[in-house]
């Protein structure tokens, strides 16, 4: 199949004009400028790398609305808690497929979602999309529990085409857990996921006992490492997950919605720290659209937003030379929007909605 556009974006290369991407089964073979005749002429469009959203919860999709944020961080946890107390089954089928499709109409296709309920993923909806399904863990104080929560976890992960291990926070995960998963992650190469210095006071709110633990005591640190928000890392720390190769995601519309401020994007850029975009869970965002999160970040030029949510995600996943670019030899996951002037500024700027996408060489969205 070849599919041309106005502008495709190599994202490795300087843009195309009248490109042209030759796919075969689920890999791109050829990418050039226009000469065959095209099997999908998407016109006036910019062909871009499939977006990636590397933080994302989608059993809370349609929590949208539900969920008011009072100004503390440990009152909305709690409502959340309740909330799902009160949910049954089908309520959280419901949802994760509500999200699943807003993804795949929003031109994401991939996504690292935090999953609490594992068991119900053989249940849903056939996904074109590429999940990594990170199972969350909590115990907050170590017991045989712990340990058998990730045993559970490993085999269910075995039987998935991708996933990882999510201890969800220092303050709601002992250090045992998280030196457990990580070393379990890192045997199985999959990711490790957490949510990290999210908010300035989360360990005097919560952690019961002891003092906050290096992330290098808590096993985290590795190329697998998906850090989510970053907020209030120390510079050591910041430092720290960059020589080890992890990654930040950054989810600015959530970020916006706890009246956050500005994102330490000085402190992760002087660290060297690989930043990714996601779009968190609808009990904080509007809509998990990914272009509507880079569309908040203005700070940086539309190649670099991009970027973002595309080449270093890529890198996140350990997906480099598969995803993030349209080159030979990548899998063909492809998004499409209408050209409106700039073709970087098109896909992080502009609000018109996605007209194509493709996932491994298969046409979701035309």
């Amino acid at each position: 199949m070849i599919i041309r556009a106005r502008y495709v974006l190599p994202m490795d290369a300087p843009p195309i004009r009248d490109g042209n991407v030759l796919v075969e089964g689920e890999r791109i073979v050829a990418v050039s400028s226009s000469g065959a005749i095209p099997d999908v002429d998407l016109g006036e469009a910019v062909l871009f790398p499939g977006l990636i959203n590397a933080h994302c919860h989608l059993d809370y999709t349609d929590m949208l609305g539900l969920v008011p944020w009072r100004g503390d961080f440990r009152d909305w946890i709690l409502q959340i808690t309740a909330l799902k107390k009160q949910w049954t089954e089908d309520r959280y089928l419901a949802s994760i497929n509500h999200g699943l499709a807003e993804l795949a109409r929003t031109g994401t296709t991939s996504v690292v979602n935090i999953e609490c309920y594992p068991k119900l993923v053989a249940r849903l909806a056939p996904t074109p999309l590429r999940v990594w399904w990170c199972v969350e863990l909590l115990d907050l104080t170590w017991s045989e529990d712990s340990r058998r929560m990730v045993e559970h976890a490993d085999r269910w992960l075995k039987t998935q085409p991708r996933g990882g291990l999510a201890p969800h926070a220092p303050y709601t995960t002992s250090a045992p857990l998280y030196r457990l998963a990580a070393r379990t992650a890192r045997e199985h190469g999959w990711l490790l996921t957490t949510h990290l210095a999210e908010t300035r006071g989360e360990n005097e709110m919560f952690r019961l006992q002891g003092d906050p633990v290096s992330l290098a005591e808590l096993g985290v640190l590795g190329t697998n490492c998906v850090a989510a928000h970053g907020n209030h890392l120390s510079d050591a720390e910041a430092e720290s997950l960059a020589r080890a190769g992890g990654s930040v995601v950054h989810c600015p519309r959530a970020h916006r919605f706890f009246g956050r401020g500005e994102a330490p994007w000085g402190l992760w850029r002087r660290a060297g720290l690989n930043s990714c975009l996601g779009t968190d869970s609808l009990a904080s965002n509007e809509s998990l659209d990914l272009r509507a999160e880079m569309r908040t970040v203005t700070q940086f030029p539309a190649r670099d937003v991009l970027a973002m949510a595309t080449v270093n995600a890529a890198k996140a996943l350990n997906c480099e030379g598969k995803l993030g670019k349209i080159a030979v030899g990548s899998w063909a996951d492809l998004a499409a929007v209408p050209l409106d002037g700039d073709p970087y500024e098109s896909v992080a700027r502009s609000e018109k909605p996605v007209c194509f996408s493709m996932v491994g060489g298969k046409v979701v969205q035309q």
